[in-house]
């Protein structure tokens, strides 16, 4: 009795069943049974009944042989199926199953729902980058009728069937395991540009038909049908001796014990050629499509092999080695194949042999046209076993927690239990509990004190704000040695700006200190000339003022300009100037461009550090006017020596007219072009040192502004741009919550 678990391979032919059992032991077949259960009658005799005889095959099979935990692999004939070999387009490896369906669908002559089908990768093909290449498959498929024909003799006395495979097929996977030696685990050899695959056909005739197959036992895989067999010979010798079906069949498979035996090999001779011009078509079919494939030899299988002088007449007439088979090269179990029954058969093992391999793992062709539906079936009914166990473990859990749960009610609802509870207990809960509102009384308390303590020291937390604002906007001014540039302004400024910057500092070395003139037009420099704020209750209006002002924002980041601003807030106006060149486009891409995008981003609130008072809280930047002003006068401004920053942040004139260090104009339909005056007079202003224009005062050119379209042309002399730049500053003020909770106690 079989040790371990195994596989039968069985085929029922039109003569005999057969069948073949195999272990796989240390990656190696080893045979350990067979059965050759011979029919009373030829199946396809007219006076046969095939379901019957099918069935008693079977049930004399399975009285001898035990199939508990074996699997078991069946063959189909290669007529009822269809095999294609198709090449894929380039495709990504994860999506061949989808159009693998679409070939099933072109290549299938009938609904997909009708058939049983299957597919595998014949060959590695090319994988790069996720898509395969040059992918071939073998798409194998049969009627569904013809299945469940196949299987019901099976099914009625209770084999359940794992494998359903083609004859064919099968043949294949005894050829490439046992005479090629390539199994499941072998991998193809490299092929060598110029050399042919070398491969084997097998021939193997059955009582109706015939399988012919080809294959390297690689990626050549190439089968046909032909449509003539050993009942073909025995009708003619009936036809010859007018014997029996029977009888000719008996003359036939003893032909050399036979007196007559030229007599039987004359009356063959018409269906031999035949049958040869049948196979020598395929063979040349095969070998004008497959040129890059060279067959080494024809090994002859099948009963009617034993006919006399069968080997050679092929031979002669297909020109190439044909060989009959004598023994499985691979195959061991001395106790099987050395057994005389199985020695006699061998020439039918083939089919069986390739099953079984199947069924153990170790063949080369893997497809199943075992019913999906029956597959389900038995995984359902395999898990049932395991889903009571479970179900039954999970009401005896269910129990015990039961039982547990009533045995902890039953500890704490004892009579002495709740005495203790209620002379005890009760008293300890309510003890706690006006503990606990002491507790939060006083911690109210604690927070009214600290909440009155900070209102005495408001706003001292956030007297640093200013000096952070004034940090921030220091770091946004460009500095002539460009360390504070990011790399779009080093690349569109930084080249000309580094020689700038080096005949500046050659300058300064040569009047050593004295005050030298910085005009030139290359000098990464900006100077602010004043910085003012002023506290807004409705920025809103203010951002409404401005576009009035402004008809055009194309300088403010477009997020900004497309969300207003909303609340309170502070209006910061720089007004400065440059001699840089290229003038508004400088102030944009420096000044503006860092002020609307550094600390932009607001940090999440961390308790246990201060409140940073800039990033975040910048927004809304912009140059909201500019002027070229050429061959400027020294310490006179046109432009920044006026601001419209209080007309803006509350839309009123400024009060008191009469103050001295305040210029009131009439205000008109052109108030933009005659802004407020604000503080004294600056026509004795001076810059600082290093820092003075250096021309002597000459009348001022007419100067550009944001309506111009370039700038006036300097002759050589300096083009000096006025500027006058607005933001808003959202300064955070905690302290102002503090003295509004105190302001309502």
């Amino acid at each position: 009795m079989p040790t371990q678990p195994g596989a039968w391979g069985i085929e029922i032919g039109q003569c005999a069943l057969k069948a073949l059992r195999l272990e796989n032991r240390n990656g190696v077949a080893v045979a350990t049974a067979f059965e050759f259960v011979e029919h009373p009658k030829i199946l396809s005799q007219p006076d046969a009944d095939p379901d019957l005889l099918t069935r008693e095959a079977l049930e004399k099979f399975l009285k001898r042989n035990q199939l508990r935990g074996d699997k078991v692999a069946m063959c189909v004939s290669g007529q009822s199926g269809l095999a294609r070999f198709v090449k894929l387009p380039p495709v990504e490896e994860k999506k061949i199953s989808d159009i693998v369906k679409f070939e099933a669908k072109q290549q299938i002559p009938f609904p997909l729902e009708e058939v049983v089908w299957d597919f595998q990768k014949i060959g590695s093909g090319v994988v790069a980058d996720g898509f395969a290449m040059e992918t071939e498959i073998g798409l194998f498929a049969i009627k569904r009728e013809n299945v469940q024909r196949a299987l019901q003799p099976f099914q009625e006395i209770g084999i359940e069937v794992d494998v359903v495979q083609m004859a064919p097929l099968a043949l294949c996977n005894f050829v490439s395991y046992d005479l090629l030696k390539q199994d499941a685990t072998s991998t193809a050899a490299p092929e060598s540009e110029g050399k042919k695959k070398e491969c084997v056909v097998a021939l193997d005739i059955g009582v109706e038909t015939s399988n012919l197959v080809i294959t390297d036992g690689n990626r050549v895989i190439w089968q046909r049908s032909i449509p003539i067999g050993g009942n073909r010979f025995t009708r003619a010798l009936t036809k010859e001796f007018k014997y029996t079906f029977a009888k000719a069949e008996h003359l036939k498979r003893n032909a050399t014990k036979s007196p007559d035996l030229k007599r039987i090999l004359l009356a063959l001779r018409a269906d031999l050629n035949e049958f040869v011009n049948e196979v020598q078509k395929s063979l040349s079919f095969f070998t004008n499509s497959q040129r890059d494939a060279h067959i080494q030899y024809l090994v002859g299988m099948g009963g009617a092999f034993r006919l006399p002088g069968l080997q050679k007449y092929l031979n002669e007439k297909l020109q190439m080695d044909v060989r009959k088979l004598g023994k499985f090269l691979r195959l061991e179990g001395a106790n099987v194949t050395a057994a005389p029954l199985f020695s006699d058969n061998a020439l039918s093992m083939g089919v069986v042999y390739g099953l079984a391999l199947q069924g153990l793992g170790l063949a080369k062709l893997r497809t199943n046209l075992l019913p999906e539906e029956i597959r389900v079936e038995r995984l359902v009914r395999s898990k049932k076993p395991w889903a009571v166990a479970a179900a039954a473990l999970l009401l005896v859990g269910a129990g015990a927690l039961a039982f547990g749960e009533r045995l902890s009610h039953d500890a704490v609802a004892s009579e002495v239990i709740r005495d203790a509870q209620k002379n005890f207990g009760k008293p300890a809960i309510e003890s706690a509990e006006h503990g606990n509102k002491t507790y939060q009384s006083k911690a109210q308390e604690v927070d009214q004190l600290k909440k009155l303590v900070r209102s005495v020291v408001a706003g001292q937390e956030e007297r640093v704000n200013w000096l952070m604002l004034n940090k921030h906007i220091n770091e946004c001014l460009p500095r002539p040695d460009l360390g504070n540039l990011t790399d779009r302004q080093k690349a569109a400024y930084g080249e000309k700006g580094k020689a700038a910057y080096a005949r500046f500092l050659a300058q300064q070395a040569v009047s050593k200190g004295q005050t030298q003139s910085v005009d030139d037009e290359d000098l990464v420099l900006i100077n602010l000339e004043s910085c003012n704020a002023l506290y807004c209750d409705d920025l809103a209006a203010y951002f409404n003022r401005l576009k009035d002002t402004n008809k055009v924002l194309d300088s403010m980041p477009k997020d900004d300009q497309e969300k207003p601003p909303t609340g309170a807030g502070w209006i910061v106006e720089l007004r400065g100037y440059t001699n840089h060149r290229d003038q508004r486009k400088f102030i944009v891409d420096t000044l503006i461009e860092n002020l609307a995008t550094r600390q932009r981003t607001e940090p999440k609130p961390d308790p246990s550090k201060p409140i940073d008072p800039i990033s975040g809280k910048v927004s809304h930047v912009v140059l909201l006017r500019y002027k070229w002003v050429q061959n400027h006068v020294e310490g006179s401004f046109e432009l920044i020596n006026r601001s419209e920053l209080y007309e803006l942040a509350t839309g009123n004139k400024p009060r008191n007219p009469n103050q001295a260090d305040v210029v009131v104009p009439e205000f008109g339909p052109n108030r933009g072009d005659q802004p407020i005056i604000v503080g004294r007079d600056r026509t004795r202003w001076r810059p600082l040192p290093n820092i003075d224009v250096g021309f002597r005062q000459r009348d001022a050119l007419p100067g550009g502004g944001p309506g111009a379209k370039e700038p006036p042309k300097s002759d050589g002399r300096s083009v000096r741009t006025e500027f006058v730049v607005y933001f808003i500053w959202k300064e955070p003020t905690p302290s102002d919550e503090d003295l509004k909770a105190v302001a309502q106690q």
